[in-house]
């Protein structure tokens, strides 16, 4: 068993008289208000540190942001209406049909050695996989009864690689696509990663 020394200090009654407060009014502590806490916090203002885990206003930030939420920021608004105006914007430009520079729209190209037609539409390449389709695009143009052979663009592989590709048609209803959605057409979106 281990022996505990205890120490008591004595004192006189003059030293107890100026060591020990004497005077009190009464044993019920005082009750703090919410002004009273931001009055102490305004007289504190400077001795608190500005980071650090405990006692500081950083800490404060955080546990305000813990039980009231994140701050409304005014510039939020601004930047969603921006951004919503970015894409009305992005939409008009995507609505306007492209042409190439020397292939005009609703013509039919044929690479050289091959049988793949492909169709400009908005300054793009769209490979033709349909015969209905081709036969639609003759009449559209008023050449119902012209050959297909006739009616083709013959031009290089190299040439119809050079022209930025479209969705491919594979039915008749392929060929009444949305500008704005032939436009963002990226033929990239195919290609695998490895």
């Amino acid at each position: 068993m281990e022996k505990l020394e205890l120490n008591k200090t004595i004192y006189g009654a003059t030293k107890a008289y100026d060591s020990l407060d004497e005077e009190f009014n009464e044993f019920i502590l005082k009750t703090y208000t919410i002004d009273d806490l931001f009055d102490a916090y305004n007289y504190l203002f400077y001795d608190i540190i500005k980071e650090g885990k405990k006692h500081s206003h950083f800490n404060i930030i955080q546990e305000s942001i813990r039980y009231a939420g994140e701050p409304i920021n005014p510039k939020d608004n601004d930047i969603s209406d921006l951004l919503s105006q970015i894409k009305e914007m992005e939409d008009e430009i995507f609505s306007i049909e492209d042409k190439h520079n020397y292939f005009q729209n609703g013509s039919v190209l044929r690479a050289e050695n091959t049988d793949l037609d492909y169709y400009m539409q908005s300054g793009r390449r769209r490979q033709l996989n349909d015969g209905g389709a081709m036969k639609l695009i003759k009449r559209r143009v008023g050449k119902r009864d012209v050959p297909t052979e006739d009616f083709v663009i013959r031009v290089s592989g190299d040439c119809i690689a050079g022209i930025l590709a479209g969705p491919p048609i594979n039915k008749i209803d392929d060929l009444n696509i949305n500008i704005m959605e032939l436009n963002r057409f990226d033929e990239r979106q195919f290609e695998e990663e490895y």
